[in-house]
């Protein structure tokens, strides 16, 4: 088994959740399913693999009165998703509060 296989299932979201770079607040996708563990989602282009990432997942409706997730993920692969120049991205979630855990176990029920 490939030790960059996940042990979670990922869960796909039921609401709309926007990934934007938390260090200049760049979009960059769309949240396409989550777990405590990692993260995958659908972005306009190519990331950077092999690179850390501080997210932040922007909520279209608030959790808890939170309507955002910030995170640090390790961007691990890239596929491109379709003719459209658009890329399916997968993340492992490398650090993120306990509270932001709380959010993302109720946002992937």
């Amino acid at each position: 088994m490939s030790e960059n296989r996940r042990r979670l299932e990922r869960r796909r979201v039921e609401i709309s959740v926007l990934a934007h770079n938390g260090v200049d607040d760049e979009p960059l996708g769309k949240l396409v399913n989550i777990h405590e563990e990692g993260l995958m989602i659908m972005s306009e282009g190519p990331l950077q693999t092999e690179s850390i990432y501080q997210l932040e997942l922007v909520l279209d409706s608030a959790i808890d009165s939170q309507n955002t997730i910030p995170l640090v993920a390790d961007c691990l692969w890239q596929s491109p998703a379709s003719s459209d120049g658009s890329y399916w991205v997968g993340f492992k979630i490398v650090e993120v509060s306990n509270k932001s855990l709380e959010i993302i176990s109720r946002l992937s029920q």
